[in-house]
Formats: structure tokens, C-alpha cells, sequence
């Protein structure tokens, strides 16, 4: 079973930590809000690397990943550590084209949340 962590200080960027919000999904294990999973562990650490090899002139900080997608949610530290939505693997300077900027955690989350709720059939659930 992979341990659910984030990664620790020393492999983040200098001065950068994690939302309180962010920390707290992670401690109780609310990581699916599908399409999104908020990666941790081995996961995490490897997209981390691999995002660091790929857009080497950005300082991103991946948290959560589409399923459905190459989509991945990091914060861009370079820019007050908003939040920004990259297409993985795309060429340098593409990977984030047309996508949408949350301001905070919080926000991100509830959109991801949002989306969630409505890919799901919930009222056949009640009946």
C-alpha cells in the first residue's frame, strides 16, 4: 500500500509549504474527487521529478492529477504560488495553454469538487 504524504520540505522549493486545507485532505484520506486524485507518496514524488525534467524553466509544485487526462494541478510557485493547470508532456511553453488559474487552494477545490458532483448520477443513488 503506498503511504499517503506529501512531499517533505527539504524536496520543495525554498520557503514554499503547503496549504492547511491541502494537508488536511491528505491526513484523512479524501484524496478522489474524480476525475481529480490528489497524488501523494511515490506518485507524487516521481510527477514532481518528472514535471521538474520537463518545464525546467518553471517552478511548479504538482498536488493533484486529472485521471482522464494529462492534466496535473500545481502550484506556481513563480507566481504566488497560484494554482495552474498543466497538459503534462506537452513541448515547454505550451503546457499550460488555455488553462484556467485559481488564486488559492480553496478555490481549486471547490471547482474540482463541483465537477465532481456533477459527473456522478447521485439522484438515481437516493431513489
Amino acid at each position: 500500500m503506498q503511504e499517503k504524504t506529501l512531499l517533505t520540505s527539504s524536496l520543495l522549493p525554498l520557503g514554499f509549504q503547503y496549504p492547511g486545507q491541502l494537508k488536511r485532505l491528505v491526513e484523512i484520506e479524501a484524496l478522489e474527487f474524480e476525475p481529480w486524485t490528489i497524488l501523494t507518496g511515490d506518485r507524487l514524488q516521481q510527477k514532481f521529478e518528472g514535471i521538474k525534467q520537463r518545464y525546467p524553466q518553471r517552478t511548479l509544485v504538482p498536488f493533484a492529477m486529472r485521471e482522464d487526462l494529462d492534466d496535473v494541478a500545481c502550484f506556481d510557485v513563480q507566481n504566488n504560488n497560484y494554482i495552474c493547470i498543466i497538459h503534462d508532456y506537452a513541448s515547454p511553453g505550451w503546457e499550460q495553454n488555455n488553462k484556467r488559474i485559481y488564486l488559492t487552494f480553496h478555490e481549486w477545490l471547490r471547482d474540482a469538487f463541483e465537477h465532481f458532483l456533477e459527473r456522478g448520477d447521485w439522484e438515481a443513488d437516493i431513489y
